[in-house]
């Protein structure tokens, strides 16, 4: 008897395990789908002496 309800438990939680593993999963793709990427198109490459020079100009 205690064997049965430890395997019926046990079944249940392997099915629970594989559920919440499968909702994981959906949840993580669809995280990545909303993510920003990593790297921007055009990379800032304004050097730090340009950008001194344009603050004193105002722009």
């Amino acid at each position: 008897m205690v064997m049965a309800a430890f395997g019926m438990s046990e079944s249940l939680t392997s099915r629970e395990l594989n559920q919440a593993a499968d909702g994981l999963n959906s949840l993580s793709s669809v995280l990545r789908s909303t993510q920003p990427k990593k790297y921007k198109s055009k990379p800032n490459r304004v050097s730090q002496a340009k950008r001194r020079k344009y603050a004193r100009q105002g722009r």
